[in-house]
């Protein structure tokens, strides 16, 4: 999808979502892994447990922020229900320190699970799990199909990507006027090898968009305008814009 079509479809009606039929009902659970006595326990939803192709969204909430409201709110899993994917949202760490290593143990406990393909794996990061996120994804050896990153802008640029891979961050008014949304736009189109830059303004999301970058790699910095932030909070429908990304996206 070329660039003028990927943000004009940010914002389109979620009804447009293609029907879901299954024949089973869906299946809410929950699912403790541990590293070095420490337990991380995710929140599992998966509507159509019969489709064994669906992808997977891991989500990484903000530490303060309590997985079942992030399932339930920002349109996950009404998004998850239209259009059948499992969802894993990790509950807050014990330890912030050993966040990536036990979201890291997590993905690969679910890929186990559900017999996953890593292309099937997007990773995304709201608020300070946005740190957790690009932390374990940039430093896998393989990177998922997709990483979007909600709400702020963090983590230093990785030496290389997955071909293919592309890396978003979606903000607010307040970060996209700050100087480490300046200085992570400099230093990822920098380190990428950028070489073609796309910005403007549609249906309210100011974008900035750098293709042609190393390893076939695209670094894309949106601003959501008229919200100071961006989050499960803020009314958006997190889920919808999300999957219009990596739709455009696709690897």
């Amino acid at each position: 999808m070329r660039y003028g079509a990927f943000i004009s479809s940010l914002l389109l009606m979620t009804g447009c979502a293609s029907h879901q039929s299954t024949t089973e009902k869906p299946v809410l659970e929950r699912m403790t892994v541990s590293y070095l006595g420490v337990d991380q326990l995710a929140l599992l939803y998966d509507p159509d447990p019969t489709n064994i192709s669906k992808p997977l969204w891991l989500i990484i909430p903000d530490q303060d922020s309590n997985a079942e409201t992030v399932l339930q709110s920002s349109g996950f899993r009404s998004g998850a229900n239209a259009n059948p994917r499992l969802l894993a949202v990790l509950y807050p760490a014990q330890d912030p320190l050993e966040a990536p290593k036990l979201a890291e143990i997590t993905l690969s406990a679910l890929l186990r699970k559900q017999k996953s393909e890593l292309s099937r794996v997007y990773v995304i990061g709201i608020g300070s799990g946005a740190d957790t996120a690009l932390a374990f994804t940039l430093s896998r050896y393989t990177k998922p199909a997709g990483i979007a990153v909600i709400g702020q802008v963090s983590g230093d640029p990785p030496e290389t990507l997955e071909r293919g891979t592309t890396t978003a961050f979606l903000v607010g008014e307040l970060a996209a006027n700050s100087d480490e949304m300046s200085l992570a736009a400099t230093g990822w189109a920098a380190a990428m090898r950028c070489g073609t830059v796309v910005s403007g303004t549609v249906e309210g999301i100011r974008q900035r968009g750098h293709y042609g970058c190393k390893d076939g790699a695209t670094v894309l910095f949106g601003t959501v305008t008229g919200f100071d932030d961006i989050g499960p909070t803020s009314r958006l429908n997190l889920s919808f814009l999300i999957e219009s990304y990596f739709n455009a996206y696709a690897r």
